[in-house]
């Protein structure tokens, strides 16, 4: 399991920290990816979908689709937390962006 510390931190700067960098602040979550339970990973996950429903530009969000990717490929459970990045528009993303939403949806429908 990740530190509880650990991975509370890493959320409430995700939320609440203003000047930091997203990108990078996002891709932290995948320094762990073995460490965490599903649990948390589910919670992650339903964290940064949130998140890129939300807006986010596109460096953070291409952090986020990553992550979300990693996260699911270590914990499958954790890709119900993820279904609603499958119904967005996708084509004014970045060709890294669509493809690790791409990977993310083809989990969700396993083909």
């Amino acid at each position: 399991m990740v530190e509880a510390s650990y991975l509370i931190t890493t959320l409430v700067r995700c939320i609440r920290e203003v000047g930091f960098d997203e990108g990078d602040l996002l891709d932290s979550f995948t320094d762990q990816l073995g460490a965490y339970s599903d649990d948390e990973a589910y919670l992650v996950v339903w964290c940064l979908t949130r998140m890129v429903i939300d807006g986010l530009s596109a460096r953070p969000r291409e952090a986020a689709l990553h992550a979300m990717a990693e996260l699911i490929e270590w914990h499958p459970s954790a890709l119900q937390a993820a279904h609603g990045v499958c119904r967005l528009d996708r084509s004014r993303w970045t060709a890294s962006e669509v493809e690790y939403a791409e990977t993310i949806c083809r989990n969700a429908t396993g083909s």
